[in-house]
């Protein structure tokens, strides 16, 4: 449905418990970075669209101008990652883009922890996918070791 030319969706009210356990956006939700200035929410809509059906796209504005990054959500995830998949690295203008799932601030700041010298740990989300793991991984440089744990071994530093 459109209002004042703007596409508008209507759903039962939920609340923040409720959602917060579905957590159905998990996933769906793109994060893009190192857009160019004039790239707008319709524009940024429009370029996704190609790849699912999308529930919202924005552009973070400061003052009337892009901060450089936006998000677009989803339905589905299948669909987020093939965009993602097929826009991160992408030539946007004069920009290249990063094009990753969104995380929420607390899953960020906990997702690289330092142990000593040149060793890191990742924390991983249990949402993580098996297969989402596997693509990080593969990315990862040949000569690089990596070994997977099911909680954070105990290190003394």
């Amino acid at each position: 449905m459109l209002l004042k030319g703007r596409q508008i969706t209507v759903e039962y009210f939920k609340s923040r418990e409720e959602r917060k356990a579905e957590d159905k956006n998990q996933g769906n939700n793109l994060y893009i970075k190192n857009l160019d200035d004039s790239v707008d929410k319709d524009c940024l809509y429009r370029t996704f669209a190609q790849f699912g059906t999308i529930k919202s796209a924005k552009v973070m504005m400061e003052n009337g101008r892009s901060k450089g990054f936006g998000f677009v959500c989803f339905t589905s995830s299948q669909d987020a990652m093939k965009a993602m998949n097929v826009m991160n690295g992408m030539m946007w203008g004069k920009k290249k883009i990063y094009v990753g799932l969104a995380q929420k601030k607390v899953e960020r700041r906990l997702s690289y922890r330092e142990c000593s010298g040149r060793s890191s740990a990742v924390l991983l989300s249990r949402r993580l996918a098996l297969k989402t793991l596997s693509k990080l991984l593969r990315q990862l440089p040949q000569n690089t070791s990596w070994r997977l744990w099911r909680q954070l071994p105990q290190w003394t530093l």
